[in-house]
């Protein structure tokens, strides 16, 4: 039984083609992907292709927005047939923080470098110190945010820098 153009209740088969084993992330990675999704009876198949991790990744972005939830059936739902061949428009696509600023918690960072991925964004730019706060300890001025922070909770350590730039990459 279908509803639409959505099949329920079929097994889901992935599989995912990598030709580069390039692994950093620049401005000139092809994030380039091809998607193929096939059902035929109770069985979808899909074929993702792409030239570096990151356009793996950005292609199961996009499949992830083509399985909806049904709530009367308590069942994820995918869309049967589809050939899709995407790449960025832009190569630079991305967000600045400016917590020079506006403080944002580590935990709140993280969050917001997770919705970048999701939007297939390449770049974080974090504006982190400025005249009006300086957050930031540092081995040469350890003592600055003692006094250019907006409160002694409101810094980031060297381990917060760290973990952040880890987790963003």
């Amino acid at each position: 039984q279908t509803r639409g153009r959505w099949m329920p209740r079929n097994k889901v088969h992935i599989e995912i083609s990598i030709s580069s084993g390039d692994w950093e992330l620049k401005l000139d990675t092809d994030e380039s992907y091809i998607i193929s999704i096939q059902t035929s009876s109770d069985a979808t198949t899909v074929s993702v292709s792409a030239k570096t991790y990151y356009g793996a990744r950005h292609a199961l972005e996009t499949l992830s927005q083509m399985i909806e939830y049904c709530k009367e059936n308590n069942a994820l739902y995918i869309v049967k047939q589809a050939m899709i061949k995407d790449e960025p428009a832009f190569r630079y696509r991305g967000i600045m923080l400016d917590t020079g600023h506006n403080y944002f918690s580590k935990d709140e960072i993280l969050r917001l470098l997770d919705a970048m991925s999701a939007n297939k964004l390449n770049s974080f730019h974090w504006h982190i110190t400025d005249t009006t706060s300086f957050p930031l300890i540092t081995n040469r001025a350890p003592k600055m945010p003692m006094y250019g922070a907006y409160s002694p909770q409101k810094i980031y350590t060297p381990m917060n820098v760290w973990e952040i730039v880890k987790y963003a990459n």
